[in-house]
């Protein structure tokens, strides 16, 4: 299942606050503020001395930028792409055993996906806390009006927040409602997954059903060109 928009390499602004972050070595700190204090800029080298010297202060700021992008990356927990390939292969994955159990309308393997003390917010703004209520919950529904329903899942977006924290945004059609038999159903799903133990699972997450009006997105297009979204 195709992943859409899932990094971001991290800007870096030109004045950046972080409070968080606590100098590990002092020299660090006095030669990022000797650097910033006198810009490479306000040096004009007319001898071999002041060019020297110009590549001493350039080489310190690249020194003093470089520790502090470490600093940094350590203290939020970023990590480089490719670092970050095991837990995409996880959330992928997920998505993949929710729209299988969906299918084969096994409740108890859907419910798995989510921590034990996740929660799912219907479309409907019903609130189901726990994976045994969502459990139960969706079961009951599979025994009646969703029992021949068929549903498929594209991701759209797949944002880290954090070492263990992800935000997941993906579209769903659902085909075959009792009530609506002829009617797609469009929504937009959000999920926010943590990892524990080095396992991805569910935390929270939230249904919003699309109104007819709104037109199809790149997302949805996707899912009918497949031929998955009726």
């Amino acid at each position: 299942m195709p992943l859409a928009g899932d990094w971001q390499r991290p800007r870096l602004a030109r004045s950046v606050t972080l409070p968080i972050l606590r100098w590990p070595d002092n020299r660090l700190q006095r030669t990022v503020r000797t650097a910033a204090a006198e810009p490479l800029g306000a040096l004009q080298p007319e001898s071999g001395t002041m060019k020297r010297t110009l590549g001493r202060k350039r080489n310190a700021l690249i020194l003093a930028v470089a520790g502090l992008l470490l600093i940094v990356t350590e203290s939020i927990g970023l990590a480089l792409p490719e670092e970050r390939a095991g837990d995409r292969a996880q959330i992928s994955a997920i998505l993949s055993r929710w729209e299988e159990a969906w299918n084969r309308h096994d409740m108890h393997a859907f419910a798995s996906q989510f921590q034990d003390d996740g929660v799912w917010i219907l479309w409907t703004g019903d609130v189901w806390s726990g994976r045994d209520a969502i459990e139960q919950g969706h079961a009951a529904v599979h025994k009646t009006f969703f029992r021949n329903s068929v549903q498929r899942e594209r991701f759209e977006e797949l944002t880290f927040v954090g070492p263990d924290a992800a935000v997941v945004r993906f579209c769903s059609t659902l085909t075959g409602d009792e009530r609506s038999p002829d009617k797609v159903v469009r929504s937009r799903k959000f999920l926010v997954l943590t990892k524990r133990q080095g396992v991805w699972m569910i935390g929270w997450g939230q249904n919003t059903r699309l109104v007819d009006t709104v037109p199809d997105s790149d997302c949805f297009i996707a899912l009918r060109e497949a031929g998955n979204g009726a």
